[in-house]
């Protein structure tokens, strides 16, 4: 299994169409390894870290998209 490393971010950071796939997919969910590298190796008042994750994000839904709640009301 591959996680955020250098060679990662750096991909990501140059949009490369595979690694965008792959770490959209394996960060669809927590990953410990991952957390700890961003942690340990992103500046967290850069934004830079933040910016390219929220870029692999699936599309918000359409402002006319009904909302369906969990419970009922």
């Amino acid at each position: 299994m591959r996680h955020l490393d250098a060679t990662a971010m750096a991909e990501l950071t140059a949009r490369d169409p595979a690694a965008v796939a792959w770490f959209r997919e394996h960060l669809a969910s927590p990953c410990e390894v991952c957390e700890t590298f961003l942690a340990t190796h992103a500046d967290a008042l850069d934004g830079h870290t933040d910016a390219l994750l929220l870029a692999l994000a699936p599309a918000k839904p359409e402002a006319d998209a009904p909302l369906i709640p969990l419970r009922p009301a």
